[in-house]
């Protein structure tokens, strides 16, 4: 089942989309869609990942169906079965 990823603020701004499905059936945890949406996107701003680390930036906020992935069992390393909706968003912006 493909996986919804929706960009939020800068983030749209940066990827130059509101939203991008993965058709990756192979995808197993929420860490893996979040690589793979840093590579296609984001490579080396360190929106996502911390610099040099698999850390998620501390400015990121990652919802799962709604729900903060913080709140979910497994945090980064939870299941995604295809049927969730992951949005990203960056509490970091201008104004």
């Amino acid at each position: 089942m493909p996986i919804s990823v929706k960009f939020l603020a800068i983030l749209k701004v940066q990827a130059g989309t509101d939203s991008y499905i993965l058709q990756d059936t192979k995808i197993h945890t929420l860490r893996e869609v979040l690589h793979i949406v840093d590579q296609q996107f984001f490579l080396g701003s360190n929106l996502i990942f911390e610099t040099n680390s698999t850390h998620i930036n501390p400015a990121l906020l990652i919802m799962v169906d709604g729900q903060d992935y913080r709140l979910l069992d497994g945090e980064i390393e939870s299941s995604i079965d295809g049927s969730e909706e992951i949005t990203l968003l960056s509490s970091l912006h201008g104004g």
